[in-house]
């Protein structure tokens, strides 16, 4: 995947890639997650990602991977795709 100037389906504008990191759901399966940052905002506009470029909603308000790591187990992958099918 491009590190810079991508651009994210329900995102405005393009990103750049902070960070990756292999997480895992509540079903232990693995996820690349990428942590992303706005090119016009910067660090005021940060958020994810997974490896197909889908905007990870649910991970919004996450700080960090660490953040991301503790709540992942609470999420269930396929009903993620199922609700960023139905809004994007």
């Amino acid at each position: 995947m491009e590190k810079k100037n991508l651009k994210i389906k329900g995102l405005k504008g393009t990103w750049y890639i902070l960070d990756e990191q292999v997480i895992k759901d509540k079903n232990n399966i693995e996820k690349k997650v990428y942590m992303i940052e706005s090119e016009l905002y910067g660090e005021s506009a940060i958020t994810y990602i997974d490896e197909n470029k889908n905007f990870l909603k649910e991970l919004d308000d996450f700080e960090d991977f660490e953040e991301v790591q503790k709540n992942m187990k609470n999420l269930d992958w396929d009903e993620i795709k199922e609700i960023e099918r139905i809004l994007f």
